[in-house]
């Protein structure tokens, strides 16, 4: 279990600066997670782009982990830097805990026609990714820019200023084991930071473990043999 007690705003996504979400949705539950101490804000839908390593990645790999998402690219100079710090501190921190294995943070290029596999597997290598729990993503532009603003709920677009060409939002996304959006994050932030860092040990409670002896028990065999014999008499 993990339990980082801090302070933040886990709805901080879809706010006056974030207003992509849907009327009703920010900072409110969905359905049957009315009884849940985190709210559900989204979900994602299915989506497959490239990781850092030249593979393919994306929803069937995150599914059943609770995963931490930010939008970012490699030229950026202005929040990009301190975000991935912040993700290599996040990082860090899990790998000593002993769930760490059930949670994934995810890197998602918003430049993916310059951050090519290569470019973000040198990224990785500055921000000194060892595990193989963090991955880096590229992919085609539209359809990660329609899964940001559309899916997310966070701004991007076309910047004006050479020095950064793209604008978006630096707010760190908490994802749950069911593609569910469950926070924003301002992670640059240390109460945004320790609020996260909070709610992935909630998230990581709500996951109910199935042995696999009862999933499929031993029993079940030589019962399905014997009701084919009478069933056979």
């Amino acid at each position: 279990m993990i339990a980082w007690l801090g302070c933040g705003d886990r709805n901080g996504g879809p706010t006056s600066t974030d207003n992509n979400a849907p009327e009703g949705e920010q900072g409110q539950s969905s359905g049957d997670s009315a009884d849940l101490a985190i709210p559900v804000l989204a979900i994602l839908p299915e989506f497959e782009l490239t990781d850092h390593n030249g593979k393919l990645f994306g929803s069937s790999q995150l599914r059943g982990n609770v995963w931490v998402a930010n939008y970012f690219f490699t030229k950026c100079k202005a929040t990009c830097p301190a975000q991935t710090a912040k993700m290599a501190k996040i990082n860090k921190k899990l790998q000593a805990t002993s769930g760490w294995r059930d949670i994934s943070l995810v890197s998602i290029s918003v430049d993916p026609d310059n951050d090519t596999p290569e470019s973000l597997s040198e990224y990785a290598k500055e921000a000194k990714v060892k595990n193989h729990n963090w991955k880096f993503l590229t992919g085609d532009k539209d359809a990660i820019w329609r899964l940001c603003t559309e899916e997310f709920k966070l701004p991007v677009s076309s910047g004006s200023d050479p020095a950064n060409p793209i604008s978006h939002s630096p707010k760190a996304v908490l994802v749950d084991q069911h593609m569910r959006v469950r926070g924003y994050y301002e992670i640059t932030s240390e109460d945004g930071l320790h609020q996260l860092n909070e709610d992935i040990g909630q998230l990581l409670l709500e996951k109910i473990p199935f042995p696999k002896d009862l999933l499929n028990p031993t029993w079940l065999e030589s019962r399905r043999k014997d009701q084919i014999e009478k069933a056979n008499g």
